[in-house]
């Protein structure tokens, strides 16, 4: 089909996600994973309503021009207007015929109102009357309320973390948190994540993979280490995967500069390569100084079906160990992402682990246990 070779790209609340066909964005709508909160683009800048998509897919349009730079896309169609039942209704007993535009109201409605209205009225009365009575008992109990505040309370037990599969929280007792409640609310087939909150750079990560399955941990000191969720079963679906370090700055418009150091891969059969997946907005680099790795990363996320990141990484066969510290990253999004990641292949779809640390949330244990088909 030639309207399948034009890709279309989706925003909500300023995340970017694609590309995808036309016939995707369509079953994505359907299913409701897009809503009319939606906007889609073919070139990222220039932006139009879901509905406003969706409607030139219905009318036939079969080729539709890719929007250029400075010239926005505005679709045209057609709105059948309806009959309200309820004004219709309303028409038909509200009114009297000869009655232009005005309503009858019956002697018997006009006798319900007031009735209505005299209860209501004895009703005020009543309770402004018990009001006096009440006042000095309302001032004595707010008198022995504020010597109740005055007692000091025991600060409540941290928080377990929350491992979201799905988009369901549900508790893990390994580490405490304090924050990663907004991750909680995205609905993802595809990728999972355990999130702990108030940690930041510099840290520690470790990822460790026996088999098909990874164990992520991080530590302070890079000696006394903390598991981080459960083992996970990631199908990698290769012999040879890579292992390295994996930069996002969840805004497809800046550079997330990380820096790095004492990183260590057990088992790398490969020199270091440096792979921008996923096509994103701005393309990072890699490169080592005096002991210091600093990567650079683009694109709008690593989550759900497609990813847009920086990868520097080795290719790795069978168990295997990576481990970094992240010791700075660049603020460009509160879910800027930086850490290390295992991952199937430099396919933006590919299986992965992935522990990174945050500006603000704090740090995840993030995977995609399968590949994501299109």
């Amino acid at each position: 089909m030639p309207d399948e070779i034009t890709r279309y790209y989706t925003r909500y609340l300023s995340q970017v996600t694609g590309p995808y066909p036309r016939s995707t964005i369509s079953r994505m709508a359907q299913s409701r994973r897009l809503t009319r909160g939606h906007e889609v683009s073919s070139d990222r800048q220039n932006w139009i309503p879901l509905e406003d998509f969706l409607v030139q897919d219905v009318s036939g349009r079969k080729n539709i021009p890719q929007t250029a730079p400075g010239h926005a896309y505005q679709a045209t169609y057609r709105m059948r207007k309806t009959q309200d039942p309820i004004a219709s209704q309303s028409n038909q007993h509200g009114k009297r015929p000869g009655d232009n535009g005005g309503f009858h109201v019956s002697p018997t409605a006009w006798l319900v109102g007031g009735g209505l209205l005299l209860l209501t009225i004895g009703a005020l009365v009543l309770l402004m009357s018990s009001d006096g009575s009440n006042h000095n008992a309302s001032r004595g109990r707010q008198r022995r309320n504020m010597r109740l505040s005055s007692v000091p309370v025991a600060p409540a037990a941290a928080s377990p973390a929350i491992k979201f599969v799905h988009g369901e929280a549900s508790s893990v007792k390994t580490v405490q948190s304090g924050g990663g409640i907004n991750r909680g609310k995205a609905t993802s087939p595809f990728t999972r994540s355990v999130v702990v909150g108030h940690i930041g750079t510099p840290i520690w990560l470790k990822l460790v993979r026996r088999g098909n399955t990874v164990t992520a941990s991080y530590s302070e000191n890079g000696k006394r280490w903390t598991q981080l969720g459960a083992p996970e079963h990631i199908a990698f679906g290769h012999a040879a995967i890579l292992a390295g370090m994996a930069v996002c700055a969840h805004n497809n418009t800046l550079l997330n500069t990380s820096r790095f150091s004492h990183v260590a891969i057990v088992r790398s059969q490969s020199s270091w390569a440096d792979s921008n997946i996923g096509y994103p907005g701005k393309l990072g680099s890699a490169q080592k100084s005096n002991g210091i790795w600093t990567v650079t990363g683009g694109g709008s996320d690593v989550w759900g079906r497609h990813d847009q990141f920086n990868l520097f990484s080795r290719t790795v066969r069978g168990n295997t160990v990576i481990t970094a510290r992240v010791d700075s990253q660049t603020n460009t999004d509160a879910w800027a992402k930086s850490g290390v990641m295992l991952r199937g292949s430099v396919d933006s779809s590919s299986p992965y682990a992935y522990i990174f640390v945050t500006p603000h949330i704090g740090l995840a244990f993030q995977w995609r246990p399968h590949h994501s088909t299109p």
